[in-house]
């Protein structure tokens, strides 16, 4: 199986407007992310063949940001300044 990304795929709320409703990234190992826009509110959809995690993406301390904080502090040698 090839790595890497294999497909992006952009759904528009509406085409004949630029808003962006979902962008849905699929990579060649079986793993999915999708950025996805309701109601004006934006989640984080990581996926694999053995689990599905969803974060809110919106507001202070949300489940995306507290996510990326637990990701620093258990992998500090992967975080960029």
């Amino acid at each position: 199986m090839r790595f890497g990304i294999h497909e992006l795929e952009v759904e528009y709320a509406d085409p004949r407007e630029e808003r962006i409703r979902k962008i849905r990234v699929r990579f060649g190992d079986d793993h999915e992310l999708v950025v996805l826009d309701q109601d004006g509110r934006a989640s984080l959809r990581l996926h694999n063949a053995a689990i599905v995690v969803v974060l809110q993406a919106c507001g202070p301390l949300c489940q995306y940001e507290r996510a990326l904080n637990l990701l620093r502090f258990y992998m500090p040698d992967l975080a960029e300044p």
